[in-house]
């Protein structure tokens, strides 16, 4: 019985974790969660999905490895050049 719950939980937010390969969305959720939330088509508040992303360990995990993997492309892109770098 748990597994289909989790199967369940997982297809609800398939919508969400697709979009979370995009950094842009990224972006957005960092900026607006509630309305990155509308717009993958989850009908949550942040409260409800915090409380889910507490409720399901697979779902943590899913979640933390879409925003790890961006978060981190983005925080490269933004570092700016060292002086070591920059024309004398």
């Amino acid at each position: 019985m748990a597994a289909v719950a989790v199967q369940q939980t997982a297809g609800l937010f398939s919508g969400l974790l697709e979009r979370m390969e995009n950094i842009d969305f990224v972006k957005q959720f960092a900026d607006n969660p509630d309305a990155a939330l509308r717009e993958a088509g989850l009908g949550i508040s942040l409260a409800d999905f915090t409380k889910q992303l507490s409720e399901n360990p697979q779902l943590f995990e899913a979640v933390v490895g879409k925003l790890s993997n961006n978060v981190e492309f983005i925080n490269k892109s933004n570092i700016a050049m060292s002086s070591c770098d920059q024309p004398r």
